[in-house]
């Protein structure tokens, strides 16, 4: 990897954007920069590069990940051929925390410092795919109208357990849950459409969902998390990220307890997986049903047994998607142990 000339950290707000422009950690080349986060602020930003002789290919852009906010920045300093990076904030939070002062100006440099230590573990920022792009934000509105639906089916049944009942309460609360399932089946209508008329990410659903269990919705989150399938799904990552991965937790010769999962994962996509390990143990036919009922024998949990589908599921996903092929009932595994 090319080691930058110049290391651009920048602390992104809704209104505005706080600018430090490095040659190393604690090498500081300009006063900071504080411009609005707008196309006018995107403008002097890019005068104050060149005023610093700053080129694109120089330069090793970093910023935290906060949605919205810096999504338009990305966009426009992608198009000028800067080398952008966006990091999780709690990660550069742990890797260079805050001793002292906190200014934006300050969380800036401190993203540029942390751009420049770790520069060999950065992964270049890039444009999703429209498709991916638009499938993302109908599956996060689809995630906020079940939350909605579910809170309102909940005041639904409350009003329906009063002693006395109000006709016009239990209509309107009717009618908005009537009102949110009707969107979220639209969502969930443009969303098949969206997949399977793309000629990549189309053929790559189609696979997963010939996995039993797996469905459209589960297909989606999994196109979302990589990229439209531009990256490749590598299971235990993805079971680490999902909180589904039993971690051993011991110390010394005292603390010592059962290996568990985390459960704290992306929710949105940790629901569809459940759901999905839930319909293969019980279908006649696949490896699942003897397992569940073996290890129900062994004394393990049924959420235990879940958990462990949920990760051969993962397995079986990502296999056909490297392989091209549907998924086989009756495969067995020339390579059991990859």
């Amino acid at each position: 990897m090319d080691t930058p000339q110049f290391y651009v950290g920048i602390d992104v707000a809704s209104e505005t954007l706080a600018v430090a422009l490095t040659r190393g950690p604690g090498q500081t080349a300009a006063k900071p920069l504080a411009v609005a986060n707008d196309p006018d602020g995107f403008a002097a930003l890019a005068a104050w590069l060149a005023e610093h002789a700053v080129a694109p290919d120089q330069a090793r852009v970093c910023l935290e990940s906060t949605g919205v906010y810096g999504e338009a920045l990305c966009y426009w300093l992608h198009d000028r051929g800067f080398r952008v990076v966006v990091e999780d904030a709690a990660r550069v939070r742990r890797a260079m925390p805050v001793a002292g002062a906190k200014t934006d100006a300050l969380d800036a440099a401190r993203i540029a410092d942390y751009a420049a230590r770790f520069l060999d573990e950065l992964r270049p920022w890039a444009p999703a795919d429209a498709v991916v792009e638009q499938v993302q934000t109908l599956l996060t509105t689809r995630e906020q109208l079940t939350r909605e639906r579910t809170a309102k089916l909940n005041a639904r049944r409350m009003l329906a357990r009063k002693a006395v009942q109000t006709p016009l309460a239990i209509r309107i609360a009717d009618d908005a849950v009537d009102y949110l399932k009707a969107r979220i089946i639209e969502i969930d209508r443009e969303v098949k459409r969206l997949v399977s008329s793309h000629p990549t990410i189309g053929p790559a659903v189609a696979l997963l969902v010939s996995v039993p269990g797996v469905g459209h919705l589960l297909a989606s989150h999994l196109c979302v998390a990589t990229g439209g399938f531009s990256r490749p799904l590598r299971p235990e990552q993805a079971s680490a990220w999902l909180g589904i991965c039993p971690l051993d937790f011991e110390s010394g010769s005292s603390v010592r307890r059962k290996p568990r999962s985390r459960g704290d994962g992306p929710s949105a996509i940790r629901k569809p997986l459940y759901l999905a390990s839930m319909r293969p143990v019980s279908i006649d036919g696949s490896p699942h049903p003897a397992y569940s009922r073996r290890k129900t024998a062994e004394g393990k949990s049924g959420r235990l047994v879940l958990n462990n589908v949920s990760n051969k599921l993962l397995r079986v996903a990502a296999a056909v998607l490297r392989d091209g092929e549907p998924y086989e009932g009756g495969h067995v595994s020339t390579r059991p142990t990859i």
